[in-house]
């Protein structure tokens, strides 16, 4: 077997060339099959290197998944403490508008409707709130009196009574005193 046969079994020339030229042919066809294992390695080198750099953006992405979901959980935690502050707050200008005399102490339907304007609005409500007028002594205890009895009442127990009850002993010779 000559070496044009040769070659031209491993598909490298053609069996009708003389050796010249099914050599010079082999040649060529090596050449060309040397760049296509070139770039078939640069394509393998290629695509392990984006395998790898995927499998370490996938790991960032799971670490700020992690640390979003660790935030959130704060900002929660952060917006009940404030919530809770918030109605602390509110708390204690209803009770400092009870101490003055602004709102009865016993009216919880008026301690409710001003705990929901400060919830609402804040600022309108703060000034509302501070613009009521109080009554001296508010947080004094008060004596009532009534034809020859003496009942001392905290303010508290005077503000339970109904107005028409009040307006009644107080027309009826009731005093209250401070």
């Amino acid at each position: 077997m000559d070496i044009t046969e040769t070659l031209a079994e491993l598909g490298l020339a053609e069996a009708n060339h003389t050796a010249e030229e099914a050599v010079a042919a082999a040649k060529v066809s090596l050449a060309t099959l040397r760049e296509s294992a070139s770039t078939v390695e640069s394509v393998t080198a290629a695509h392990s290197s984006a395998s790898q750099e995927i499998e370490r953006f996938k790991g960032e992405i799971e670490t700020v998944k992690a640390s979003l979901t660790t935030a959130q959980t704060e900002l929660q935690a952060f917006r009940e403490k404030e919530a809770e502050a918030v109605k602390a707050a509110n708390a204690e200008l209803i009770q400092a508008a009870v101490n003055r005399g602004a709102i009865p102490s016993q009216d919880t339907a008026a301690k409710d409707f001003w705990s929901k304007s400060l919830e609402s609005d804040p600022t309108g409500a703060k000034a509302a709130l501070a613009a009521l007028p109080g009554i001296a002594g508010a947080t004094e205890t008060v004596v009532a009196s009534q034809a020859g009895t003496v009942a001392p009442l905290t303010r508290e127990e005077f503000d339970a009574l109904p107005t028409f009850e009040r307006n009644k002993f107080i027309r009826s010779g009731g005093k209250v005193a401070k």
